[in-house]
């Protein structure tokens, strides 16, 4: 006899993710950089002397020709960035160069402007540059292909503005110094200069891409877009403007597209960490942890001082349960970066996922003393107190979340998780409906709504929603599982096994998927199936006890006795206090011919769940499997006391009544074990039938 609902009642059948907060402190950023085609000369410094000193001395003989002949010389030497070991002798070159009276140069840089750019102008562009780097200890390269990430930009201003003095048309000039008034948080003076570069040079495609960066700062979307738009057309492969185009679509919601663009980006420059941890941030906005994660590992290759590389890391290591992984991955963020509030409130939910509550209440603390204003942080310790099922406090620290920043959606997601932990699933829903209406795009929102609405056994609402979420996003794995468990319970099981195949199929470790097809194997009896889809849920959360009660009643339906008496064994050692696991070793022992382990586990079943009408209904079964009928009805009248429309235990007690010729009562069992919904086994069924042609 079988009681599949015995392994099921334990099943985790909702969507079961603890939903991001906005904790990794970053958002997708688009910034203003020195555009590597146009970059300033940057001679050696000893050629670059000889030159400027040759220089000085024909234009003070008065001699133009042999001026005009040494700074082009100057112009075309040798090109290439020096090494941190020739900065010291860079500023003795510019300090003998400056000695020499540049000034004197001024009358022929004058009559050249009209023509050619000023030498001195590129090498103050260039030495600007060099300033940055000298003072952030990074190479001159990184300067360039880095400039947006510069701690100390100011420096390169006086270069940049004697540049400008000096060449007034040098495009490229006010380009670099709109990158250094961007980090000085000069959006004005930034604009301008790109305005002028760009009427100065109107196929500046550098120019173009950064204004589109200052116009998506400052949230002007549709400039943003047609900036970055043109840069493209002046120049197809410059990757900042891809990148922009990215950042415009991910804030509008059309985060498909952006990430094709941010494809594009990585396309034309793979060595660009920021454009990764961009589509790094919508892969796993979309639950696509694989991909998320390879580009948070490429991050922190390109760049391992990447705080954000590693809060990426971090995350998706947190999703596939690999929490030393991730705590190893939060432990850098903090290294590189002591003050990072979003790196303790995403630690704070990889200690919760452990069940390390004390610690992950520390970093909650910690990243609200260091962040008071921070939503992440009252979202995640929201979450916590969930988790220790103090809802009220839950409740209340998203609602501060909320308070901190309405369209922080997280905030109206957990709160409807809270409700529906609580039962109240109509307020559930009007919190997942908020979310919503606040972001129509949220994926999250309507698989959720889905799932209150699934509870409700109102299907072709949760149905509904989950075909919008999958409109939104066709890759959006979490959609297709919860569909499936909707399919399921409506008995449309082939559908179903589609549902969670294409869930699979878009996210290889998606623990709940394996776990729910398995219990859908399980159902139709396809019990190795089941076995292999609960294996590979193990091998995603290795100590979840439900996973090995499961695969041990489907091991049990096999007769495999030996394996699920080892993973009921290891159910009990990871969750000694769970009164099924008791129950389900009982009915194993019971198959396997051990009657009195069997009844010693029943019975401790019994002793964990007093109340458990599942208990006595098992332990029923085994009496009546051994000829104790009366222990058998006691048990399975107990049983229904506490629940009346227990299938199995009609069945059972009408076996006892069979046992002890009591057929009217045993037909009249089973006839309640019909109305009940249950299917007895078609051997009773027989067994009662011709015995009551008998009696009859």
């Amino acid at each position: 006899m079988k009681m599949r609902h015995v392994g099921r009642r334990a099943g985790a059948d909702q969507i079961g993710w603890a939903f991001l907060p906005c904790a990794l402190g970053l958002t997708l950023s688009s910034c203003v950089s020195p555009s590597p085609a146009t970059r300033p000369f940057a001679p050696t410094a000893s050629a670059w002397v000889e030159a400027r000193v040759e220089a000085n001395t024909a234009s003070t003989s008065q001699n133009s020709n042999a001026a005009q002949s040494a700074i082009e010389q100057a112009v075309v030497e040798q090109v290439r960035w020096l090494d941190d070991d020739d900065y010291k002798v860079r500023e003795q070159a510019t300090q003998k160069l400056m000695g020499l009276g540049t000034e004197a140069l001024l009358p022929l840089e004058a009559q050249r402007r009209s023509t050619t750019l000023a030498p001195e102008a590129h090498y103050r562009v260039q030495r600007a540059m060099q300033r940055i780097a000298q003072a952030t200890g990074v190479s001159e390269q990184e300067a360039f292909s880095k400039g947006w990430n510069l701690s100390q930009p100011k420096v390169a201003l006086p270069d940049l503005d004697r540049a400008i003095a000096l060449a007034p048309s040098y495009a490229e000039a006010y380009c670099n110094r709109a990158v250094v008034e961007s980090r000085l948080k000069q959006d004005a003076k930034a604009m301008d200069d790109l305005d002028k570069a760009i009427t100065l040079k109107s196929d500046y495609a550098e120019a173009y891409a950064n204004r589109a960066a200052l116009h998506y700062h400052a949230k002007h979307y549709d400039l943003a877009m047609a900036d970055a738009t043109k840069a493209i057309e002046c120049k197809p492969t410059l990757a900042p403007a891809h990148n922009d185009r990215g950042c415009v679509l991910a804030a509008t919601e059309r985060e498909r597209e952006a990430i094709a663009e941010f494809t594009k980006a990585i396309e034309c420059d793979p060595n660009n960490p920021m454009v990764y941890a961009n589509r790094a941030t919508l892969y796993r906005e979309r639950r696509l942890i694989d991909p998320a994660l390879k580009d948070a590992r490429k991050v922190v290759e390109l760049d391992p001082k990447n705080v954000y590389g590693y809060l990426l890391l971090g995350t998706g290591y947190r999703e596939l349960g690999l929490y030393e992984e991730a705590i190893k991955s939060l432990n850098k963020a903090l290294e590189l970066n002591p003050t990072s509030a979003g790196a303790y409130a995403d630690r704070s939910l990889v200690h919760r996922a452990m069940g390390h509550f004390e610690e992950a209440l520390k970093d909650c603390q910690q990243a609200l003393a260091l962040q008071p204003d921070f939503p992440a942080a009252y979202n995640n310790r929201g979450l916590l107190k969930q988790s220790q099922k103090q809802y009220p406090e839950a409740l209340a620290d998203f609602t501060k979340a909320l308070e901190l920043r309405s369209t922080f959606v997280e905030g109206y997601i957990n709160r409807g998780n809270v409700y529906a932990a609580m039962g109240q699933l109509d307020k559930a829903i009007d919190e997942f409906t908020a979310a919503v209406t606040a972001k129509p795009t949220y994926l999250e929102g309507y698989c959720n709504r889905a799932m209150s609405h699934y509870s409700l056994q109102h299907y072709g609402a949760a149905l509904k929603d989950c075909d919008k979420a999958i409109a939104i996003d066709p890759t959006f794995a979490v959609a297709y599982h919860n569909r499936g468990l909707i399919r399921m319970a409506q008995k449309q099981y082939d559908d179903a096994l589609k549902d969670f195949d294409q869930a699979l199929a878009l996210q290889k470790h998606f623990f709940h998927a394996y776990f729910n097809r398995a219990r859908l194997h399980a159902d139709l009896n396809h019990h190795e199936k089941a076995v292999a889809d609960f294996t590979a849920a193990l091998a995603l959360k290795p100590n979840e006890p439900i996973i090995y009660l499961n695969r041990a009643i489907s091991y049990r339906s096999l007769e495999k006795y030996t394996e699920a008496l080892w993973d009921v064994s290891k159910a009990i050692e990871l969750q000694p206090g769970f009164s099924p696991l008791y129950q389900e070793r009982g009915r194993v022992y019971a198959a396997a011919g051990q009657t009195d382990k069997a009844l010693k586990d029943l019975s401790k079943g019994i002793e964990l769940a007093p109340n458990d009408p599942v208990a006595y209904a098992n332990r029923g079964m085994l009496y009546s499997a051994t000829g104790q009928y009366d222990a058998a009805i006691h048990d399975c009248t107990k049983a229904l006391a506490l629940k009346p429309d227990l299938a199995k235990a009609y069945e059972y007690r009408a076996s006892a009544y069979l046992g002890l010729k009591d057929y009217p009562k045993a037909a009249a069992d089973l006839g309640a074990c019909k109305k009940c919904g249950g299917q007895p086994d078609p051997k009773l069924v027989a067994r009662i039938a011709k015995a009551m042609g008998q009696s009859d």
